[in-house]
């Protein structure tokens, strides 16, 4: 087979699509993670502020 016959250019929207589909996949997967971790810090802070409330009775 030479490589020179082949055209890889066909698979290109085909790549294009897939990329486009993984990216929006990470960048919604992102915004989860985002989104976890602030209510991961308003949590923690929550508790800190019960146990400090805890402590000034």
């Amino acid at each position: 087979m030479h490589d020179e016959e082949f055209d890889l250019s066909v698979f290109k929207p085909l790549a294009n699509r897939n990329s486009d589909e993984v990216l929006n996949k990470l960048r919604k997967k992102q915004l989860e993670l985002d989104n976890a971790h602030e209510l991961a810090e308003i949590e923690s802070q929550h508790s800190l502020d019960y146990l400090f409330d805890e402590l000034d009775l």
